[in-house]
């Protein structure tokens, strides 16, 4: 009998042993699936903010203002004008994640399996990335769905489709999320031009014309305004053509020698930075920043 309640024991103890392994081993399955998650997400939410800066490029909005290389790697890691970093990855990805591109007529499409896609809206039309009747073109993201396939928002992430057909997002090992398979710079260094990966066309984009143009506050970009109260800051500008101010809960009024800075009444005391998207005639983007601190 007592025998019997030996191997009873044994067995339990068996039996518990064996759930704390399966529990290790579910754990560590659910923490390794989350860092390739979290490591996903870095690397698509990197791939959209390249998407925006090629089609700013493409239409001529912005200009490097610094870039470094690194050369083990060959990466160039770029600062745009409207304040962006950027890194260009050198070669192609491993797999057949989607490549967005824009055709020379102006629309939207993407490769995967080495097919090509025209993006279209829910009326079958193309989505254009140019401006048309003095609204912005459509900047396309891309992300991944419950089910690890590939989709596409082109309202700002509001609604989402999937792309590609059935094929799932391959390994987050194996991404290079790089809209761009290589990058050049001019012997003079007043330009680099930059080979889209889907397609083999190239974007070409000035460097350092920094001082060609801009917005410059005379007292400096630090501002101090009282809540309910305004504050005027002379200004000069040189070739500007537009100025669009950033979303803000602040009241802001720019003139060509005056920038005007209204906290409205019952607004918090704290700092809040100020953001500026000034365009030169030739359509460069230069952004400028105020910090402004509301007591």
């Amino acid at each position: 009998m007592k025998k019997l309640l030996y191997l009873f024991i044994t067995c339990l103890s068996f039996i518990a042993f064996s759930s704390c392994d399966d529990r290790d081993e579910i754990r560590n399955d659910i923490n390794d699936l989350n860092s390739r998650l979290d490591a996903l997400d870095a690397q698509i939410d990197a791939y959209n903010k390249q998407i925006v800066a090629y089609q700013d490029m493409v239409l001529g909005q912005v200009y490097i203002k610094d870039y470094s290389r690194d050369e083990k790697t060959g990466n160039y890691v770029l600062t745009l004008s409207d304040g962006t970093a950027v890194t260009v990855y050198s070669g192609n990805p491993d797999n057949e994640m989607p490549q967005m591109y824009i055709a020379d007529d102006g629309t939207w499409h993407y490769t995967q399996d080495g097919a090509d896609y025209v993006l279209t809206d829910d009326a079958g039309n193309s989505i254009t990335a140019w401006p048309v009747d003095g609204k912005n073109g459509v900047t396309p993201q891309i992300s991944v769905d419950a089910e690890g396939y590939w989709q596409v928002s082109m309202d700002g992430g509001a609604t989402w489709e999937r792309i590609g057909g059935t094929t799932p997002i391959a390994s987050p090992d194996m991404m290079l999320p790089s809209i761009f398979q290589s990058v050049t710079v001019s012997e003079d260094g007043k330009s680099m031009t930059f080979v889209v990966a889907s397609t083999g066309n190239s974007v070409t984009v000035p460097v350092g014309v920094d001082n060609s143009f801009g917005l410059e506050l005379t007292g400096g970009n630090l501002v101090t305004v009282v809540a309910g109260a305004s504050v005027d800051i002379s200004i000069t500008q040189t070739n500007v053509k537009e100025i669009v101010i950033e979303s803000t809960p602040l009241q802001v009024e720019v003139t060509e020698t005056n920038l005007k800075v209204t906290a409205p009444t019952g607004l918090s005391p704290d700092s809040y930075t100020l953001y500026l998207k000034v365009f030169s005639a030739e359509g460069y983007c230069k952004l400028v920043t105020v910090n402004v601190t509301v007591s």
